[in-house]
């Protein structure tokens, strides 16, 4: 295929040569880099291109979208390590680490887990938000896409069959019950903006809303929010909100 052979020679690869280690380490990740960037359609396109001049243009994009991966990917480890020194240098300590099995909020986990000692521990109830059939498109263009209007049902599900307002809190509901369930301790969880805006709205007690002028709360990389629930009241109290500031052992 047309679109193989231009990928490869933008990658340096000699299709002749192709091994297991060629395609998991050099091919693979500038296929699934645009699904992680932007749309895995590109990937798609040019798989199927029999045009070389377009195959050429998208290999190219594919590309650069795998060293734009790199780098944020490289960006978002070196703030997690110093998020993590930040804290062992303070003898912060938790208990575990509850962490979507999402591949960068494993990488934090991992990285966390590490210079603390802590053990991690995989919940699907902390995946991102499904998106549907705009999986994989970036957020500005789901936006786009989804042109605004006086009033959308929190039942709705985005991408046509993604998850609604209604299924992402539920489900951070269900992901803070499993904490909670847990014995008495400190317990820092891994997540995505999505899911953990949802949990906030859970711990304040703000229901799905059907409008766009409900509450936000940013979570940038390595963003933080400090809880804690009281087992005996059954009251949650808010801490501390925080981007990257060191947190006060508390």
């Amino acid at each position: 295929r047309q679109g193989l052979f231009s990928l490869a020679n933008v990658a340096g690869v000699d299709l002749k040569k192709v091994n297991a280690q060629t395609i998991g380490f050099t091919l693979g990740p500038r296929l699934n880099a645009s699904g992680r960037l932007d749309t895995a359609l590109a990937s798609f396109d040019l798989l199927t291109a029999t045009d070389v001049k377009q195959a050429g243009d998208l290999a190219l994009k594919l590309n650069q979208q795998n060293i734009d991966r790199q780098k944020i990917t490289r960006e978002i480890q070196e703030q997690a390590e110093t998020l993590a020194s930040s804290w062992k240098s303070q003898l912060f300590k938790f208990d575990l680490i509850v962490s979507s099995p999402l591949k960068r909020a494993t990488q934090t986990a991992e990285i966390i887990s590490r210079y603390l000692k802590i053990p991690v521990e995989f919940d699907p109830a902390w995946k991102e938000r499904n998106y549907g059939k705009l999986q994989g498109t970036l957020l500005k263009d789901i936006e786009a896409l989804t042109p605004t209007v006086d009033f959308f049902h929190p039942y709705q599900p985005i991408g046509e069959n993604g998850e609604s307002q209604v299924d992402l809190y539920t489900r951070a509901c269900v992901g803070l019950q499993n904490v909670i369930r847990q014995p008495d301790g400190a317990y820092l969880i891994i997540s995505h903006g999505g899911i953990l805006n949802k949990a906030m709205f859970v711990v304040l007690g703000i229901t799905p809303q059907g409008h766009y002028n409900s509450p936000v709360f940013h979570f940038s990389n390595t963003g933080y929010a400090q809880l804690r629930y009281n087992s005996s009241s059954r009251q949650w109290a808010v801490i501390n909100l925080n981007n990257h500031l060191p947190m006060n052992h508390i």
